[in-house]
């Protein structure tokens, strides 16, 4: 068995969503114009259903930390449990979540899957969701990012987050970097990963313009090369 001395500590930063899922019948599926096997952003006319599946005695709702990224981290804390037998938690995930009761319920998931989480709090927007509507055993996802779109900067200069990203124990001592806007993701590693964590010091002992974070995630994202599809 692995040294716990040695376990590795794997960062993640994402959308957290809490997913909602639940056994549907066609007829809520019709109510609001949606199809098994498809996954869409929630529309205006779709967000009644998110109160709708909980509230409702029709449905039995189970409650999951989701989001790609915390999925991925979550996975990750799995794997390195089984090989470690640890329960100390691994890995690390940032993201924005509403100060709300969804924002309560999803922290408490992602900490019973073993993952430290670092949610930014929003005073107004409302933590995201995602309805996982199952019907014959094929789903129909429906996602309202809200909060999770909501992510700054300066939660990653508070202190303990920025040595987070400053003094990894990845075993490659590299980093993940996707760029939502174009779809595209870049691995950063050796002297690359090392040029971005002394930014994120840089930016901790001065505070970055907006202007001059984008100017610098964009140069680090030109690197990127492969597709990637966001949930």
């Amino acid at each position: 068995m692995t040294n716990t001395a040695e376990i590795k500590k794997v960062l993640g930063l994402g959308n957290p969503l809490l997913d909602i899922l639940a056994n549907v019948p066609q007829s809520f599926l019709d109510k609001y114009g949606l199809k098994t096997d498809n996954a869409i952003l929630a529309e205006a006319a779709h967000l009644p259903l998110y109160d709708e599946m909980v509230n409702s005695k029709d449905f039995k709702v189970e409650y999951i930390a989701g989001g790609a990224t915390q999925n991925s981290i979550r996975v990750t804390q799995w794997i390195l449990h089984a090989l470690t037998g640890s329960s100390h938690p691994s890995t690390i995930f940032f993201g924005c979540v509403g100060k709300d009761a969804f924002g309560k319920i999803l922290q408490e998931c992602a900490t019973k899957d073993g993952v430290h989480v670092s949610y930014m709090i929003h005073e107004t927007a409302a933590t995201g969701t995602c309805a996982v509507l199952v019907k014959d055993s094929e789903r129909s996802l429906v996602a309202n990012l809200s909060a999770a779109n909501e992510f700054c900067l300066p939660h990653l200069l508070i202190p303990e987050n920025a040595n987070a990203i400053k003094k990894p124990t990845l075993a490659r001592n590299g980093l993940e970097i996707v760029d939502k806007r174009s779809g595209k993701e870049v691995y950063l590693d050796g002297s690359w990963a090392e040029l971005f964590q002394q930014q994120i010091a840089a930016w901790q002992a001065k505070t970055p313009t907006q202007e001059e974070v984008e100017e610098t995630l964009d140069g680090y994202a030109e690197l990127a090369h492969n597709p990637v599809l966001m949930h």
